[in-house]
């Protein structure tokens, strides 16, 4: 995989969307959130659904050079089934466009569903982290309000852009923070990382939960010792989870957080 955050699983991921049964999940396919030809995400929808239950934008990983919803369809399947409404989300991608602009499609994705009027949780994988912490921690990109909660899972938070293939991807930065600015007042945050992860190094979760502890931030910060930038992803899968891949406590957590945030506004 060329540079620091990408994420090379792609025919993996595929394959577990095709494994993972969608009973009892309705999936709504291609709704626009923008004008633009990746403005697009993909909907589930799990029967019996509460009213508190939470609304999960997720945004895939690829190092902002690949990845596209129809890979992640597991990961909307799963989230719908521990109760939430869940949205896999692409974004635009290099070199048809630059650092924000994939920012800027995280951010009309959550205005695009917060009049679903359910508590918002943005979540990410690798770059999708950096995407979903920018728009929950960082009030310039006006959305940072309509977050309840962030799930950022093997993120890069700061970097030099000289770490990223191409550097020209943040062209004119030296330095990138998904959250320049202090976190008092963001959204509760579940970080989790795996250990053996060495496309994107456990420290970066590290330092943003005490970051947030230090401004007050409620957050959970797990690393699995002995799970890769790729296993991580893999207790999402029931596939996986047969064949002892992964790790299934980290579905359980996810669950936890959302059970956490049921019915609470955002943090402002």
């Amino acid at each position: 995989m060329a540079g620091l955050f990408g994420l090379a699983a792609c025919s993996p991921a595929r394959l577990a969307s095709w494994l993972t049964p969608s009973e009892g999940v309705r999936r709504e396919q291609g709704l626009a959130y923008g004008p633009l030809p990746r403005q697009r995400l993909d909907l589930y929808t799990p029967e019996g659904l509460s009213s508190d239950a939470p609304l999960v934008l997720f945004l895939p990983g690829g190092a902002w050079v690949s990845g596209q919803r129809a890979e992640y369809g597991f990961v909307g399947i799963t989230l719908a089934r521990l109760g939430a409404v869940a949205a896999v989300a692409d974004y635009r991608l290099w070199p048809e466009a630059a650092y924000p602009s994939f920012v800027e499609d995280a951010a009309l994705a959550l205005r695009f569903l917060a009049p679903q009027d359910r508590p918002l949780v943005v979540m990410g994988h690798s770059a999708g982290a950096f995407n979903a912490a920018a728009v929950a921690l960082d009030p310039r990109w006006g959305v940072r309000s309509l977050v309840s909660g962030l799930i950022g899972i093997s993120g890069p938070y700061e970097f030099g852009a000289h770490e990223v293939t191409p550097p020209a991807i943040f062209a004119g930065l030296e330095r990138i923070q998904a959250a320049p600015a202090p976190l008092t007042g963001a959204a509760p945050m579940l970080l989790l990382h795996g250990g053996r992860d060495t496309t994107v190094g456990p420290y970066h979760s590290e330092i943003l939960a005490e970051r947030a502890r230090a401004a007050g931030v409620p957050v959970r910060h797990v690393v699995w010792p002995r799970l890769s930038h790729i296993d991580i992803m893999a207790g999402f899968a029931p596939a996986s989870r047969w064949l002892r891949l992964g790790e299934p406590e980290v579905v359980a957590e996810l669950g936890r957080f959302l059970t956490s945030v049921r019915g609470h506004p955002p943090a402002g």
